[in-house]
This record gives C-alpha cells, sequence and structure tokens, in this order.
C-alpha cells in the first residue's frame, strides 16, 4: 500500500507494485490524458507519481524553485505521451529553462558541477526539445570535463575515464573542437584600435595579459569566460589604452561573445527524431 491510500478515494490503481487510491477528480480535471488513455499508465514510475501526487495533495507544492529531480518527473508524467496537464508541464519547462540559463553572459552558466546531473538535464531538454537548455549544458559540460590533459608533450585523451556515456562525450568533443577552431584566430590576433598609440599597447601585452593566461586556464575552448575576462579582468587604462579605445573594443567582445553563442547552434549535435 502507499502513502497516497485514502479510504475516500474514488480511483485505485497500482505501479510498481504499490496501489494508490486518490481522488479522480484531482487528476482529470487538470491532465488531458488520463481517463482517454489509460495506456499510459504502465509507463508512469513510482518516483515520477508520487512527485506529482505530493504536488495534488499540497503535500510539496511544485514551483519553479523545486529541485531538479522534481522538476524532471513533473515534466515526464504531465507529459503529451503521459497525463498530458499543459498548464503544469509548461511550468516544469519553465523551472528547467531557469535552472539552465544560455546566452552569451558567462556568469549565467553557474550550473551544478556533477557531470552525471547534468547528463540527466540534457537529456530531458533534448527529449521536450529546449536546444538553448541543451546547448547551455554542453557548453558547461566541455568547461568542466577534462577530457584531455596535457601529459608533457603529448595531448592524452582522457574520455574514457568520464563518468558520461559516449554519445554525451562526442557531442561534447565535437563542441569542444568546434569553439577551439573558431576561437584560437580571435584569440592569437593582437587587438587592433581606431588610435595607434593604443594599437601599440595591444601588441605589447597581448602576449603575457591575454593569450598566457588563457592558454594556462584552457580559455581557448571557454570563450565567453576569455573574452569576458578581457573585458572586465584587465586594467586597460593603466597599460596606456584610452577610455574610447577601451569602450569600442569591449563592444567588439561583446558581439564575439554573442557571435560565439549563435555559431553554437550549428556545432551541437542534436538528437535524430
Amino acid at each position: 500500500m502507499s502513502d497516497y491510500h485514502f479510504t475516500d478515494g474514488t480511483l485505485t490503481f497500482s505501479i510498481e507494485n504499490h496501489e494508490f487510491r486518490i481522488h479522480e477528480p484531482l487528476l482529470s480535471r487538470h491532465c488531458r490524458g488520463f481517463l482517454s488513455n489509460p495506456a499510459i499508465w504502465p509507463s508512469v514510475s513510482l518516483a515520477d507519481i508520487r512527485v506529482l501526487l505530493s504536488h495534488l495533495y499540497h503535500d510539496k507544492p511544485f514551483s519553479s524553485q523545486s529541485d531538479l529531480d522534481d522538476i524532471s518527473s513533473i515534466l515526464r508524467i504531465t507529459s503529451p505521451k503521459s497525463l498530458d496537464w499543459p498548464a503544469l508541464h509548461e511550468t516544469a519547462r519553465s523551472a528547467l529553462i531557469q535552472r539552465f540559463p544560455g546566452g552569451p553572459t558567462p556568469f549565467t552558466h553557474n550550473h551544478p558541477n556533477d557531470p552525471i546531473r547534468l547528463e540527466a538535464a540534457l537529456e530531458l531538454a533534448e527529449q521536450f526539445h529546449l536546444p538553448e537548455v541543451s546547448k547551455s549544458i554542453l557548453y558547461t559540460l566541455v568547461q568542466t570535463c577534462h577530457f584531455y590533459e596535457d601529459e608533457g608533450e603529448e595531448i592524452v585523451d582522457k574520455s574514457e575515464h568520464s563518468p558520461l556515456s559516449p554519445t554525451t562525450i562526442a557531442k561534447c568533443q565535437h563542441l569542444m573542437s568546434s569553439i577551439i577552431a573558431h576561437f584560437t584566430p580571435v584569440l592569437f590576433t593582437v587587438g587592433t584600435t581606431s588610435h595607434m598609440s593604443c594599437t601599440e599597447v595591444f601588441a605589447d601585452t597581448w602576449m603575457p595579459d591575454v593569450i598566457q593566461p588563457a592558454l594556462g586556464d584552457d580559455g581557448v575552448y571557454k570563450p565567453l569566460e576569455t573574452l569576458e575576462r578581457l573585458k572586465t579582468g584587465i586594467n586597460w587604462i593603466s597599460k596606456g589604452l584610452c577610455s574610447s579605445c577601451l569602450e569600442e573594443k569591449k563592444v567588439e567582445w561583446t558581439e564575439e561573445q554573442e557571435t560565439v553563442w549563435k555559431l553554437m547552434d550549428s556545432w551541437v549535435i542534436t538528437p535524430t527524431p
């Protein structure tokens, strides 16, 4: 017997050998697929129905602040292929988008540093067609999972030790290669300005202040963060750059962040429907 088994319940069903007896109108008034498609019940998991019932009975109301496991459960069980609760499904979609914000601003990618949970969220985003979330998670995985290591004069592939699936590893490596191919020439091209004296400042400082730090922290495949460092992490004025040239370059670096983010649409491997 389950924890949702009421003596005055009007609907009895079992999931994974757990019997539920609940008040049928609570589901039927919201879920379009509840009575019209009884074949969906075998596909409903015990964990997901418990999360849904805890919401319905106000034991643990679902919101955009719910944890990732609950977001996952609500997304699955309220989808059109399951109980089909459009309003709550849309709330869960919005919650996942809020949890994994995208966009070219690097500080928005403050995602959990847990590859297993990130991969689970990626699978959800792909299943429910949330490409911006997928792109954001893949970018985070590329930044946080060390697929390659520099061992002396050799770059060694360490992906076989990754907890991620081979499919996700392939997606990450493809994205990483695409980022490096695009951003390497951007990073190694010394900045220029409309003032010769300011261009000379870049010529003198680009290697020690831009290229070397980027090589030291893998900035060649972290374009959003590397460009943000150019904008806010270096005191260019103290190095001799005039304020007008600095503002022009900040605009240019911001545009490059936006370009990278848009180009990632073509670099991300999308699952075959």
